[in-house]
């Protein structure tokens, strides 16, 4: 299977969601898939087609099948996120949707940074922080391993 940066330069569109709290370029990656309020949605191979997006699954953990069966149905190829659980990460990846780590980066620079093969792919999940990427929410502690 190819990764999103062979897809990229290949010329196919790629469409991706960044998870975040306010929305748009300039935003930053949100902490975590499950408390994000907003998805920034890019195509890209045009990095001004940008849609905001209200999470409506943002309050909290339960929310990763339906948003992620939204996102499929949108046509996303691949998600940027801070940190994801267990769940939601499954669901995703049952959908093809490939997921990547940038937290604390700003949606601009993480979206470059996709489209240069510099992000990390998020295949597993882990538990209670071991991973070492800190979470907004340590109560939660799941953040995905690379």
């Amino acid at each position: 299977m190819l990764n999103i940066c062979e897809i990229y330069f290949r010329g196919d569109s790629v469409r991706v969601a960044v998870f975040t709290d306010e929305g748009g370029l300039q935003d930053r990656v949100s902490y975590h898939f499950g408390r994000a309020r907003t998805v920034t949605v890019v195509d890209l191979d045009d990095m001004e087609s940008v849609e905001v997006i209200q999470n409506p699954h943002g309050a909290g953990r339960g929310g990763g099948r339906a948003l992620s069966e939204a996102l499929a149905r949108r046509g996303i190829d691949a998600v940027i996120v801070g940190g994801i659980g267990p769940g939601a990460l499954s669901h995703l990846l049952e959908y093809g949707i490939r997921v990547y780590r940038a937290a604390g980066m700003s949606v601009s620079d993480a979206l470059k940074s996709l489209a240069e093969g510099k992000l990390e792919e998020i295949r597993e999940p882990c538990e209670d922080g071991e991973c070492g990427h800190g979470c907004e929410s340590e109560s939660i502690g799941l953040h995905g391993k690379v």
